[in-house]
């Protein structure tokens, strides 16, 4: 689950190297790893690097369910950003840093909303951004457009003007919802795959509405995918290897 920093030098990405699942931040080769949480056990994932650099969002079940929050890149505090019954996920900026969009089922089903986020990382009342369903949300580097998934078996793209509910179809399938990433010029994405044993990463150009593919790979490709704003520079999670071990329950009731 991967996000590279404003300037592509950095990538923060959650990792359980030491036991459990925390945030940590490394240079752009893996270098220099360190980790920025210490929750210590409950679920913690999906970090999302604001623009001006000076946050990162991500993912944390600590309070029970599954809520916002920010931290400083240097490390410190985290700070909780949602307060809600509801489950709160998936967080990511607009454009300018003023606004921190997520993906939460608070209005009964699941719908992108959106946050004011200050100088200092407090934030204001969210407000429900799409009207017909849809998570994993994006928005356009120029802040046109708010992008987000739909469906999770048979996820396709959609867009919509930000602050409005006309929204359109732009790619009709992913591979997975979470593994697309917008640019200036188009957006990378990884497509359904034809083998559970590779996978590849494509581009749908917007000026010419065609489908490029970028590269291939004999691994599949896992959640996250991050792409600057110029397309330059881009991080994608493949699959190395799956392990699971078989338990016995004695005395079950």
């Amino acid at each position: 689950m991967p996000t590279l920093s404003p300037d592509g030098r950095r990538i923060a990405f959650m990792s359980a190297r030491t036991g459990t699942p925390e945030i940590w931040v490394s240079d752009r080769d893996g270098s220099k790893a360190v980790q920025l949480t210490s929750f210590g056990g409950p679920y913690v994932a999906l970090p999302a690097w604001s623009p001006d650099g000076r946050f990162i969002a991500f993912v944390s079940a600590a309070a029970g369910q599954s809520e916002i929050y920010l931290v400083r890149p240097e490390g410190g505090e985290p700070i909780r950003i949602t307060n809600h019954p509801a489950s709160d996920t998936w967080p990511d900026w607009s454009h300018d840093g003023r606004r921190l969009y997520f993906t939460s089922d608070r209005g009964g089903g699941l719908q992108v909303w959106a946050a004011p986020i200050d100088a200092d990382g407090r934030s204001g009342e969210a407000v429900q951004a799409t009207g017909h369903g849809g998570g994993f949300p994006r928005e356009s580097p120029d802040g046109q457009f708010l992008y987000y998934a739909k469906g999770l078996e048979s996820p396709s793209l959609w867009r919509s003007p930000v602050g409005q509910h006309q929204e359109e179809r732009v790619l009709e399938s992913l591979g997975r919802p979470t593994n697309y990433s917008v640019t200036r010029d188009g957006v990378f994405f990884t497509p359904r795959a034809a083998s559970p044993t590779d996978s590849t990463l494509a581009f749908l150009r917007f000026s010419t509405g065609r489908i490029e593919t970028v590269a291939s790979f004999s691994k599949p490709a896992y959640f996250g995918l991050d792409a600057t704003a110029d397309g330059r520079d881009l991080v994608v999670t493949l699959l190395d290897q799956a392990n699971a071990d078989l338990m016995l329950v004695e005395n079950f009731r």
